[in-house]
């Protein structure tokens, strides 16, 4: 359910002090966790991985002397602020070292603004989606949603609404396939639902 999805608070143990930690070292070097973020995926895909996670790590004080072991339990640490896929979303990464109540409120509403942006073009989204799975399988690639959400950026500006961005489709799509190759788009539109009944509470 992703309404639920956007109330779970981060998890606790013991990299959480070490999460606080970058990000206080992020923030008092006057740096946004989204630029810290931008700043180390080298390869610009839109996700952190492995390597370039222990590169960023090694440049801070905190985490500079820390050993590959440690940064693979930490990258499993972040992932449990999202999907378990050997990659690590803006989305996790913020979540994770942001301070704990400011993780949560800054997961919350940014997911519910840009799920809700989803929800209202979701007959446009719908009909794409469609015509991407000639079988009707309910089920395409996420290479395909990823397409067609980025399809819905016309109706969105036509209604005076935000753009989805890069990084905003690529956690939808994160989202929406749990980690897998593919989305069952039905059921990722039945969850909007929830998300839409909860905003209207």
């Amino acid at each position: 359910c992703l309404a639920i999805m956007s109330r779970a608070p981060p998890p606790v143990n013991r990299w959480s002090p070490i999460a606080e930690k970058i990000g206080s070292e992020i923030a008092r070097a006057g740096k946004s966790y989204a630029y810290a973020f931008r700043f180390w995926d080298t390869d610009r895909d839109g996700y952190l991985s492995l390597e370039e996670l222990q590169q960023g790590l090694r440049q801070l004080p905190a985490t500079q002397n820390i050993d590959s072991a440690s940064i693979v339990n930490f990258m499993s640490y972040i992932e449990g602020m999202g999907v378990s896929n050997r990659r690590v979303s803006m989305f996790e990464f913020v979540r994770a070292v942001a301070p704990r109540s400011l993780a949560m409120e800054l997961h919350q509403t940014m997911l519910k603004e840009i799920l809700k942006r989803v929800w209202i073009c979701r007959p446009a989204l719908q009909t794409l989606l469609a015509q991407a799975d000639p079988r009707a399988t309910s089920r395409v690639s996420v290479d395909d949603f990823r397409e067609c959400l980025g399809m819905i950026n016309s109706e969105l500006e036509q209604r005076g609404r935000p753009l989805l961005s890069d990084i905003q489709v690529t956690a939808i799509c994160e989202i929406a396939s749990r980690g897998s190759r593919s989305v069952q788009y039905d059921r990722f539109i039945r969850g909007l639902h929830v998300v839409d009944l909860e905003l209207a509470g």
